[in-house]
């Protein structure tokens, strides 16, 4: 015997409203560290795009993520803003730069072992 599974999507937005609508598509949106997925109709969907125009018209695109959300954990991983990537990178040029002074070896390339960010740390932070 066969079995077919049927799915039905339904507006979240009118469902919220007590309201019974079908959904035409699964959105998922992203603001700061939340990210959320809803399913709306085509009039809802529009209508959120319509909303949010401006704000995709005065940002800047972002790669998406594997996961579909744009600069969510995959942004926090690899790095988030430019001002906090050059943070990073002027505070591991510090401690490679104390690390040489007191002779200290570390791996050129890759990642500063945490080790050694301890050991910067104890030592009061020099140079930043």
């Amino acid at each position: 015997m066969a079995t077919q599974t049927t799915i039905t999507l339904e507006d979240d937005l009118a469902a919220a409203a007590g309201k019974a609508e079908p959904a035409d598509e699964s959105l998922t949106l992203a603001l700061g560290a939340q990210a959320v997925e809803i399913d709306l109709s085509t009039k809802h969907a529009d209508k959120l795009r319509d909303l949010l125009a401006p704000y995709f018209d005065a940002g800047r695109a972002v790669k998406a993520s594997p996961n579909g959300r744009g600069r969510g954990r995959a942004a926090a991983a690899s790095g988030g803003s430019a001002a906090a990537k050059a943070d990073r990178r002027a505070a591991n040029d510090a401690i490679k730069a104390w690390a040489d002074q007191n002779g200290i070896p570390y791996n050129a390339r890759g990642r500063l072992s945490a080790d050694l960010r301890q050991r910067f740390a104890e030592a009061g932070s020099p140079g930043l």
